[in-house]
C-alpha cells in the first residue's frame, strides 16, 4: 500500500519517511536509507527526526552498511545527528559503532 501511494504521491516525504521505517524495520537497511535520505531531501525537517537517527546509528553496526549509514548521517542529515552520535560514540554497547559514530562526528564537524 505504502508504495502504491509512494507512486501515487513522489512529493509526499511522511510517505518515503514510512516507506523507510518499514524497510529498517524488515531489515532492508540499504533500502531504508535510500528513503531517509529522499525524505529529507523532500522536507529538512527529517533531519531531526529521532528514529532516523537511531536507525542510522544502528546500521553503523553492520560491515554492509555502515558505509553507507555514515554516509547518509554525514551528507544529508549533518548536525542534527551530532547528539544522538556523541551519545552512541561515549556509551553504545557495539565498539564498532562507538568508533564509527566518532568518526562521523569528526566527518560532520569538519575534522
Amino acid at each position: 500500500g505504502l508504495r502504491k501511494l509512494r507512486r501515487e504521491q513522489p512529493q509526499n516525504a511522511y510517505i518515503v519517511f514510512l516507506l523507510g521505517d518499514l524497510y529498517f524495520q524488515k531489515e532492508w537497511r540499504s533500502d531504508a536509507m535510500d528513503h531517509y535520505a529522499e525524505a529529507i531531501r523532500l522536507d529538512s525537517s527529517y533531519k531531526k527526526r529521532a528514529s532516523i537517527h537511531r536507525d542510522l546509528i544502528i546500521a553503523l553496526g553492520s560491515e554492509k552498511t555502515y558505509r553507507k549509514a555514515s554516509l547518509v548521517l554525514h551528507k544529508s542529515v549533518g548536525n542534527p545527528a551530532l547528539p544522538a552520535l556523541r551519545r552512541a560514540s561515549k556509551r553504545d554497547e557495539n565498539p564498532a559503532i562507538r568508533k564509527r559514530a566518532q568518526a562521523v562526528i569528526s566527518r560532520i564537524q569538519g575534522r
